[in-house]
């Protein structure tokens, strides 16, 4: 097939989304697919940039400007069907992207809008969330209930069960398709020997503003102790505003310490992620298969420790999600540091793919 991959950016290293279809990409394109990639509402450039199978346009270009130039696109390419990526703050900043919904209808027209992959649903949808988010939730699922019947995708997909029921209230039924981490596995010459008074815990990615950590450091520090050992936890990459608040948490416990080393190249996180004990989960435990930050660890078989109160779905620690071990917030006051095992580092993408077009080509 000839896929037309949308999504909202396409810059890499600055948008999760855009690099997954980076991946994505590469991955049906040795499955002898043709991938074309059209980078709808990219604020990461001034000025429209093109390749013979890419087309970028910056935020600021008009909604039906950015339809004329993309007719252009497929008028020159031989495009079967179109795969769009959706999460609706990527293409319009207050998360009601409308009049891109409207111009991808009268795109969907020059070719068939096959496939759906929704990565994010509205917001709202959490019991604790603001009042604010919960209005803003409504408009959104209104939106996206009308636009996806407007489109008629012929599958769709998304990563979380949690997401996946919200669909099926919506009347959409979407298959399950996991998230594979961005960062490529690179291999290490050697790999020094483990100082077992000493384990590195990595942080990877954006700490979420709203969320408790107290009682896993509490926990964390007290098996530590425990096991007789000094913890590092390694912050790599934006890890946001609520970095401070985190690093204070975190030096309040006598067996634990922390360090930030910012952005690191691919090559440089992929050894960090071979060398550390475990990842720590941050999101919240029904959408731990969202995080990127965790899809990294599961492809680098790292073990992965979350951080917040809830119970993981068994399909998330199930081998179609995570190949390595999942300890809960609940199970690690009885879990034994030094014996957490490691898998072998393996690439989930190219089976992603493969589940993808197999989808695809069933309909």
């Amino acid at each position: 097939m000839n896929i037309l991959l949308i999504s909202g950016s396409a810059e890499p290293g600055k948008d999760g989304v855009g690099d997954y279809c980076r991946e994505l990409s590469d991955q049906l394109s040795k499955l002898n697919h043709k991938i074309f990639r059209v980078a709808w509402n990219d604020a990461f450039i001034e000025k429209i940039t093109e390749a013979d199978d890419a087309l970028r346009f910056p935020s600021k270009l008009s909604e039906k400007e950015k339809w004329q130039r993309a007719v252009e696109f497929i008028k020159r390419n031989p495009i079967d069907c179109i795969s769009l990526q959706w999460v609706a703050y990527s293409y319009q900043a207050k998360g009601l992207p409308l009049a891109f919904s409207r111009e991808l209808k009268r795109l969907a027209k020059w070719v068939p809008l096959r496939h759906l992959m929704v990565h994010e649903i509205w917001i709202g949808v959490e019991s604790d969330t603001p009042l604010k988010h919960k209005v803003i939730g409504k408009i959104q699922r209104l939106i996206f209930a009308k636009v996806v019947r407007s489109w008629q995708p012929q599958v769709c997909h998304t990563q979380a069960p949690f997401y996946q029921e919200h669909l099926r209230k919506l009347g959409i039924e979407a298959k399950l398709l996991p998230l594979f981490g961005n960062i490529p596995i690179s291999k290490m010459d050697s790999k020094k020997m483990d100082d077992p008074d000493f384990l590195t815990g990595i942080l990877f990615g954006s700490i979420p503003e709203d969320a408790d950590f107290g009682p896993f450091f509490k926990t964390l520090d007290q098996q530590a102790e425990k096991a007789d050992c000094q913890i590092t936890i390694k912050c790599i990459g934006r890890n946001g505003n609520a970095y401070e608040a985190f690093a204070k948490e975190v030096q309040k416990h006598n067996n634990l310490s922390i360090s930030k080393s910012g952005y690191l190249s691919e090559k440089t996180i992929s050894h960090e992620l071979q060398s550390a004990h475990f990842g720590l989960g941050l999101a919240r435990p029904h959408l731990l298969c969202k995080s990127g930050a965790v899809a990294a660890f599961n492809d680098h078989g790292l073990p992965i420790l979350s951080t917040r109160e809830g119970i993981v779905p068994e399909i998330i620690r199930s081998g179609n999600y995570l190949e390595v071990p999942l300890i809960e917030l609940h199970e690690l006051d009885h879990t034994s540091l030094r014996d957490l095992k490691r898998t072998i580092p393996k690439a989930k993408s190219p089976t992603i793919a493969r589940s993808m077009v197999n989808d695809l080509t069933s309909v």
